[in-house]
């Protein structure tokens, strides 16, 4: 019986982002990388005839899809919830009552790819950003009476604007969904959603800070039309799993009282990816 590869035995884990830089050096995130996947599979269309009783499947084209799980901040120092500063709805700062939230990305693609191409070739055509926050009451007007009061959609338009690890979002949204409830020997709490609802000059710019730079950031200002960025995985023995052009589907921030910061992240491969030797 021979080694089996672990955890311990990735040694490379690099998205080629050139405007900016996310990990400890470079775009090298293998310090930040908590779990990912990596997978290839085939489309395929049963091919029997009429009396054929068992499936005949034949092979339609291919296509590689990645995920996974980022910290933010550099071993030793990584960021928590301490490092949110600022969650804000309709100019109302609820920092000091919110205990988690997210702010989440996912673009839309079409398939670029041709009836002669076997490999996929998704394209960006849109992108969706949502936020979700969990709050204690604290006997003020809560968001759920806000919206069960509401008459028209002027009353549910709002600006979230949310700080984390001194990063600002901010974007006007529409409330989408408030709830509240409470439970044994707990506080009662209220869960609010918010959609984007983004014209052409709508958003603020988040500021860059040096160490900063997100994945959630770069899915934001990917130009929509552009090729993707190349992405070297090795993990582990002397294989590399490789791409030349990998675009993100979705990430997310995700913030808790008393928790770590987390990244969670998918994308796809542009054409074709590879396997080879992972010497350089």
């Amino acid at each position: 019986m021979g080694i089996r590869l672990s955890a311990l035995d990735n040694s490379l884990w690099n998205l080629g982002i050139a405007s900016g830089t996310i990990g400890d050096s470079g775009n090298e995130m293998l310090g930040l990388i908590r779990t990912y996947n990596w997978l290839t599979e085939v489309d395929s269309e049963d091919g029997g005839a009429i009396n054929s009783r068992y499936a005949i499947h034949d092979a339609l084209g291919s296509k590689t899809t990645f995920d996974g799980e980022l910290l933010v901040g550099a071993a030793g120092a990584r960021k928590t919830g301490l490092s949110v500063s600022l969650f804000s709805i309709g100019g109302s700062d609820q920092i000091g009552r919110l205990e988690s939230g997210s702010l989440r990305f996912q673009n839309e693609t079409f398939e670029a790819a041709g009836i002669g191409d076997w490999n996929d070739y998704p394209q960006i055509v849109g992108t969706e950003f949502t936020a979700e926050g969990e709050l204690m009451i604290d006997g003020t007007a809560t968001w759920a009476e806000l919206m069960a009061n509401a008459t028209s959609q002027s009353t549910l338009e709002v600006v979230a604007s949310i700080t984390v690890n001194a990063v600002n979002f901010q974007a006007p949204m529409l409330l989408k969904s408030a709830g509240f409830g409470g439970g044994h020997r707990a506080p009662n709490k209220e869960r609010v959603s918010l959609v984007g609802r983004l014209t052409s000059a709508g958003m603020t710019a988040p500021t860059y800070t040096s160490g900063a730079y997100t994945l959630l950031q770069y899915l934001l200002y990917y130009p929509a039309g552009s090729a993707g960025r190349p992405l070297r995985i090795v993990p582990g023995g002397d294989r590399a799993y490789a791409a030349s052009n990998v675009i993100l589907l979705s990430s997310d921030i995700q913030f808790g009282r008393r928790q770590l910061l987390k990244q969670t992240f998918s994308g796809q491969v542009q054409g074709a990816a590879t396997v080879g030797d992972a010497t350089p």
